[in-house]
């Protein structure tokens, strides 16, 4: 049985208007995950108790939202700001 993704795409002006939207659409509280950040190069946010799919990555310029089973929704939230050009 072959997994669908489902993708959005949301775009802001601000870093600060990026972390309002995952607030929105994350189910809960989050904290960092060191060791994955740590391997990954960039942060990785976490909720402690639900699956390791489920997570936010911060890759500078989008900040990118899985959720579900195998991380198969995906939010990619896009900053177009001053700050990322």
């Amino acid at each position: 049985m072959k997994r669908m993704k489902r993708e959005r795409t949301i775009k802001v002006a601000s870093k600060e208007q990026a972390w309002e939207e995952v607030n929105r659409i994350f189910p809960t509280d989050y904290d960092r995950d060191y060791a994955s950040s740590k391997r990954a190069g960039y942060d990785i946010y976490r909720h402690r108790c639900l699956n390791p799919y489920t997570r936010i990555c911060d890759l500078g310029n989008r900040l990118e939202v899985l959720l579900g089973e195998y991380g198969k929704t995906v939010t990619n939230i896009w900053i177009d700001g001053p700050a990322t050009r």
